[in-house]
């Protein structure tokens, strides 16, 4: 199950790995050096398909087994080779601050990082994770209040043209305006409940977002859903983020969208931006 598993996580199935690796853990005794092998493998299908707490709990649990001297002089027998357990900490502190830092836990986050920076562990993503969590403890300046701009009218044409067709049409923006922010109003909860249910676990992992952009998206939208195994690889990824940045543009959404779609369009090109500027940096893109 162990190797099925590994071959389902480079075809980018990671829900078929997770299988394959809870099934390798089953009769693995709890204390057993090659769980250490699966569970921290577990935890990155975890975090692939956006749950940070499961992975957290593997993590955890591969830490203990592996023990406060963090694997080293250790090596775990496999396929008849024998590897360094110091690798495998290696990858589990880090996945372990993968998953705090989706959970928004950033000080938990920062302080996980920093561990895998000073063993030298993690490179340029560790230190990346440090700063990214270090940033978002600084505190922030209450923003100033922006006065709200009022609906533009088009008051100046009954001016020019004086006459009871100017009022008549002045009469109707002004309706139409006050139509859609009534509409607005009604859709906010249902709008934020959906992008809300949409994000949780995945803000700032653009792959996440990406792999489930299909599920926020309207019917109609013209949005095809798009697997694990096409975003892998960070120009890929990239290729996709510029193909779903394009179908929620707010100058290239189509005319005919409802006041619905284009909130929902706004939330998500708001999202996907934020989560590509962290992985145009991590990336080196």
């Amino acid at each position: 199950s162990r190797k099925e598993g590994t071959e389902a996580f480079k075809r980018g199935d990671y829900t078929l790995a997770l299988t394959h690796y809870t099934s390798a853990l089953s009769p693995i005794p709890d204390a057993h050096p090659l769980r250490i092998i699966l569970l921290s493998n577990r935890a990155l299908c975890n975090l692939k398909l956006g749950d940070p707490r499961s992975a957290l709990s593997d993590c955890e649990s591969a830490l203990t087994i592996i023990g406060p001297a963090r694997g080293e002089g250790e090596t775990i027998a496999i396929d008849g080779a024998n590897k360094d357990m110091k690798d495998f900490w290696a990858k589990t502190i880090t996945r372990k601050a993968e998953g705090l830092e989706q959970l928004e836990k950033w000080a938990d986050a920062a302080a996980t990082w920093t561990i895998a920076v000073e063993a030298g562990v993690g490179g340029a993503v560790a230190a990346a994770g440090r700063r990214r969590c270090e940033a978002a403890l600084k505190p922030k300046a209450p923003p100033k209040p922006k006065p709200t701009a009022p609906v533009r009218r088009p008051a100046a044409v009954a001016k020019t043209m004086g006459d009871a067709t100017a009022v008549r049409a002045l009469r109707q923006a002004n309706a139409a305006a006050d139509r859609v922010e009534d509409e607005k109003l009604a859709l906010h909860d249902s709008v934020e409940a959906r992008i809300g249910a949409w994000k949780a676990g995945k803000e700032g992992n653009l792959r996440a977002l990406l792999g489930s952009l299909d599920v926020v998206l309207w019917e109609g939208a013209g949005w095809k859903k798009v697997g694990m195994g096409e975003l892998l690889m960070p120009n890929k990824c990239k290729v996709v983020y510029m193909k779903g940045i394009a179908k929620v543009h707010p100058d290239k959404i189509s005319q005919d969208a409802t006041t619905e779609q284009r909130m929902i369009s706004a939330a998500v090109f708001s999202l996907l931006n934020e989560a590509w500027d962290g992985f145009k940096a991590e990336n080196g893109l």
